[in-house]
């Protein structure tokens, strides 16, 4: 037997035995909340969280089996179902206390849908996260009778744009998945790696990545391949560089290849680390539009440095300028540059 495979029976012997000792409570590495953590912690083990070029995804051991547990206690209810599905798990699972109700769906193409919604007459929001299979990610959130929902082009797109919104209403979500998941800490990193990376470097590894997704419909079969071998070969982080590309452009060459390089990368399962997440968006002008929006005047002062190079038109931003000022200037920005700042469409309103 394989070290791997003696690994994944080990795991999940694990895990089933957790299944079905009752009252089981995982622990956690930092303190949590009562709220956050599942009485179902322990089967969680059947399978891993991560964050993959800026999607959540799962994977799991190489087995067909399938758990599912029903704990009740009080007045709380919580059903946990994993099919493991040889190495790509499906879950479901759902909580139910006296004033919401929390459901969490992942299949195993890794869509996500994550609901809370409130019961009676509970004053918690709604909240709605959805990461289709492709395109932009959604979080809608609803307070009394007002809502309002934001698309991002991945998981760290949204965390930087709408830190204080994540950290309050999507991040305690998704921690019932991972507990140790300090998602914060990690968007923090991302954001000092992008202030330090070098705008010029940048550029030329964006440069080369472009020559190769062109090289991709080359009329040559060889060239196709040496594109396709040079893009596998940057890793994980070439993947937001893919989806971000105007798929209107491209032929169906580029289009299958660059799925195919995007389904192999991701299969590789490593996580994202910050230096990697910085690279692969510091040309993205939506990430610097972003940090404009930052208290801290460093940071701001780098964002309209780095916008100033990647949109090379004019434009008023002063980052030194007062709050009310500086908002206004951020407005027209957005207006201006709409096409630019805007995250992708749903796949189903992309052009045909």
């Amino acid at each position: 037997m394989s070290l791997v495979n003696r690994h994944n029976r080990v795991l999940l012997a694990a895990a089933l035995a957790l299944v079905v000792t009752p009252g089981f409570d995982g622990g956690t590495a930092r303190a949590q909340s009562r709220e956050t953590v599942s009485s179902l912690a322990g089967q969680m083990q059947l399978f891993q969280s991560r964050i993959v070029s800026g999607r959540i995804t799962a994977v799991g051991p190489a087995s067909r089996q399938h758990v599912t547990s029903n704990v009740t206690r009080n007045e709380r209810s919580e059903r946990l179902s994993i099919d493991l599905g040889n190495g790509q798990p499906a879950i479901s699972y759902e909580r139910t206390v006296p004033d919401e109700r929390i459901s969490i769906d992942i299949d195993s193409e890794n869509e996500v849908v994550i609901q809370r919604l409130p019961r009676s007459a509970s004053d918690r929001p709604t909240v709605r996260f959805v990461q289709p299979h492709e395109g932009p990610i959604q979080l809608t959130v609803a307070i009394n009778d007002r809502s309002e929902t934001y698309l991002a082009a991945s998981l760290w797109h949204l965390l930087l744009a709408e830190p204080a919104l994540c950290r309050e209403h999507l991040l305690p979500l998704l921690e019932i998945l991972r507990p140790t998941w300090d998602i914060a800490r990690q968007a923090q990193q991302v954001e000092a790696a992008l202030c330090r990376v070098d705008p010029a470097r940048a550029s030329v590894d964006r440069a080369a990545w472009h020559d190769s997704v062109q090289a991709l419909g080359s009329a040559r079969f060889v060239e196709r391949e040496r594109a396709e071998r040079r893009l596998l070969a940057v890793g994980p982080v070439i993947v937001p560089f893919l989806e971000q590309q105007e798929q209107g452009q491209l032929d169906a060459e580029q289009l299958f290849r660059m799925r195919r390089i995007a389904y192999n990368l991701s299969e590789l399962g490593d996580e994202d680390a910050p230096e990697r997440v910085a690279t692969s968006m510091a040309a993205d002008p939506r990430v610097w539009y972003s940090l404009a929006r930052r208290e801290d005047a460093a940071v701001r002062r780098v964002s309209a440095m780095r916008l100033k190079r990647l949109l090379n038109a004019p434009f008023e931003f002063d980052p030194d300028e007062e709050p009310v000022a500086r908002a206004r200037q951020l407005a027209r920005l957005r207006e201006k540059f709409k096409d630019l700042f805007d995250p992708p469409p749903p796949a189903d309103e992309s052009p045909e």
